[in-house]
């Protein structure tokens, strides 16, 4: 999503066996792009403002995790065709889930085309 590319074009490059930051910054590199530091949501509040990529891990089920993008207060989920307000999302999640500790784990900044 923030690549600007189709589900395909990233799948062909990082593979379809599912991913990490690591993964993710290989797929950045190789559009052009850049992320920065992963950050820890345990010593740092949500970014309000800019272009992030996020990581949340279920606590009871700790290989089960999901990327989103939140742009500002808004969370753009690639299970959804639109933005959500960030505590919406969140919310809707845990009560789908069945999950009240889903929280976000940890992300990283999308950083200008390096060019």
């Amino acid at each position: 999503m923030v690549l600007g590319r189709t589900l395909a074009d990233i799948v062909g490059v990082i593979g379809a066996k599912g991913t990490h930051y690591a993964t993710l910054r290989r797929a950045a590199w190789y559009y052009s792009r850049e992320f920065g530091p992963i950050i820890q949501a345990r010593n740092h509040p949500l970014p309000d403002a800019g272009l992030h990529i996020a990581h949340i891990i279920w606590s009871r089920k700790p290989h089960a995790s999901h990327f989103v993008v939140l742009c500002g207060r808004k969370v753009y989920d690639p299970e959804c065709d639109q933005g959500y307000p960030r505590d919406m999302w969140l919310q809707a999640h845990r009560d789908w889930r069945n999950l009240p500790d889903l929280t976000f784990t940890s992300w990283v900044k999308v950083l200008r085309a390096n060019l």
